[in-house]
């Protein structure tokens, strides 16, 4: 479905990614928080794995503005189960509405009516939907340095790609399940472009996107106005934008399938929560 229609599917797991946080936020914290949040596609092996990450900040405005809410622990965010329950909803309805009013065109010999995009949905509700949540690997800066690897490359760099020989393409990827040890691939140079032009974005998409307070529209006057109210001592350079000039990432104020199991998003609290179907067994990212 995804590749039939990816423009439409890819801007529903943003949108639904970034509202089931706002409103957990909304719901648990009693707060309008802002969410980040960057399309994800491929995995170690350039299999197709469309997942959303995002970027929390641990807290947002109170309803009334005045307040600056705080996440009652610095290293919880939401609980994990309501948060992937909630997008997996979120998500069934934003497909559903799609498909009826004609925007989601899919071919008939994958969905033939909506009565068939129904049971598509209550068979992937047979898998669970996870949310997998932390908080920062060092820090915020080193989350959003991460995070703009995946926005100005697709699926692969070329220090990966150890040797093509005219008709096999072999590259390295991290084995996570031998503790991420390097490990070669060997893929014949049609299946290697086969996994790799499945990555690339439809004309104009934008895979970046913001929500809740952060939206593009009022994102630097509530950014100051965050800072004001937690008394931040931070420097002023937003760590909201993301640059990466040449080799080297750094952060600025200025701006420079099938849904069932394969689904996911991925959050990140206080600056991560990735959050994830269950994989198939055989999976190799």
């Amino acid at each position: 479905m995804v590749l039939h229609a990816p423009a439409v599917i890819y801007a529903i797991l943003l949108r639904c990614a970034g509202q089931a946080l706002l409103d957990l936020g909304a719901s648990r914290l009693h707060a309008r928080m802002g969410v980040l949040a960057v399309l994800h596609t491929w995995g170690q092996t350039l299999m197709f794995h469309p997942h959303i990450h995002c970027v929390v900040p641990g807290g947002g405005f109170s309803s009334d503005g005045r307040r600056w809410v705080r996440v009652p622990k610095v290293d919880f965010l939401f609980a994990v189960k309501p948060l992937s329950r909630h997008f997996r909803s979120l998500f069934r309805t934003a497909v559903c509405e799609a498909y009826a009013d004609g925007t989601l065109k899919i071919p008939t010999e994958i969905v033939a009516d909506a009565q068939a995009l129904d049971l598509l949905f209550a068979r992937s509700y047979r898998t669970d939907w996870h949310a997998y949540a932390k908080p920062p690997f060092g820090g915020p800066e080193h989350v959003l340095a991460y995070l703009a690897n995946y926005t100005h490359r697709i699926a692969i760099s070329n220090r990966r790609i150890l040797s093509f020989d005219g008709e096999t393409v072999t590259f390295s990827w991290r084995d996570y399940a031998r503790h991420n040890a390097e490990t070669p691939m060997e893929l014949a140079a049609v299946e290697f472009l086969r996994r790799f032009l499945q990555h690339v974005l439809p004309p104009r998409f934008t895979r970046v996107r913001y929500y809740g307070f952060l939206a593009n529209r009022d994102r630097a006057v509530n950014v100051t106005k965050s800072r004001e109210l937690i008394a931040s001592t931070r420097p002023r350079a937003s760590l909201f934008c993301i640059r990466r000039p040449r080799n080297r990432v750094f952060l600025s104020q200025s701006r420079p399938s099938n849904l069932s199991s394969r689904q996911s998003i991925t959050t990140t609290h206080p600056a991560p929560i990735h959050t994830f179907p269950k994989r198939p067994a055989a999976s190799s990212n």
